[in-house]
């Protein structure tokens, strides 16, 4: 299949009603988010039950080093930001949500009980929709985040760790599509944000979420196949792997530089190879 399953422009209409439906209690809304919530405990539970590996679909692009640090079990110079933990968790819980607006659009998700294999990986789909042959990936960003898949799509550009992970999931659940949501937490503080700046004009009106439709490909997925395998035999190894950025940490105009500025491992990264130049 050449052409998406749903054209986007009516998928996100279809979606966007549900959204209404829910939030006006309407009764099939309600009995499709009653059909998720009595499956969610079990669904939640076999999620965080569920095993993970170095490397990972979600990481398969971050630092070779980095991954070593944290398979070997170093521990990391600075504990993760609250705020992380945070999104991390509330996106764990608003996926159920996304579920029963897609139950409610007509668009049933199955969530899967278990992790798949995905070579020398363990993939875990946040959904599968076997009606269209389509992996779901639901995200809760920052509004930074956000920002950057709305003004400068594809995800491939704009996120490209998340377009390999969808990539990967694709696979392993044997779909050949993949549909990725994703919406910022705030979504009006951001929306009054970017109404103060000139490209926007100031009754702009932030899309609610972002979709786009992935198609999967086997090439892209072989390269990173064998950067997982080169990864796995890191591992085996008990003499680091290098690094593969900089490591420098900031821009010069002091705000962070990606990806280094985010790595919990900087400062021992810092001390083993020394910074980069700019």
């Amino acid at each position: 299949m050449t052409e998406p399953p749903v054209p986007i422009n009516e998928l996100f209409a279809r979606l966007l009603g549900a959204i209404q439906n829910l939030a006006d209690g309407s009764e099939p809304a309600l009995e499709a988010l009653s059909r998720v919530g009595q499956a969610t405990p079990g669904w939640m539970r076999a999620h965080l039950k569920m095993r993970h590996t170095t490397p990972s679909p979600s990481g398969i692009l971050a630092c070779r080093y980095q991954q070593w640090l944290r398979a070997k079990g170093f521990p990391p110079d600075d504990a993760p930001p609250i705020a992380w933990q945070r999104r991390r968790s509330m996106g764990i819980l608003a996926e159920p949500y996304w579920l029963s607006v897609f139950e409610t659009a007509g668009l049933p998700v199955i969530m899967p009980q278990a992790e798949l294999e995905c070579d020398v990986m363990l993939a875990h789909p946040d959904g599968i929709m076997h009606r269209f042959d389509t992996t779901l990936e639901l995200k809760d960003v920052t509004g930074w985040d956000y920002r950057r898949l709305i003004e400068h799509p594809p995800l491939e550009a704009s996120h490209p760790e998340a377009y390999a992970q969808l990539q990967l999931n694709s696979f392993a659940a044997d779909t050949g599509w993949g549909l990725y949501l994703a919406a910022p937490a705030d979504p009006s503080m951001l929306q009054k944000l970017l109404r103060g700046h000139k490209r926007y004009p100031n009754d702009y009106e932030l899309p609610v979420f972002y979709l786009e439709w992935i198609r999967r490909d086997d090439f892209y997925v072989e390269y990173l196949f064998e950067r997982a395998r080169m990864i796995a035999g890191d591992l085996l190894s008990n003499e680091a792997p290098p690094r593969e950025y900089a490591a420098i940490t900031h821009r010069p105009d002091g705000v962070k530089a990606w990806p280094c500025g985010y790595c919990l491992w900087a400062p021992t990264c810092v001390d083993k190879y020394g910074i980069g130049g700019y």
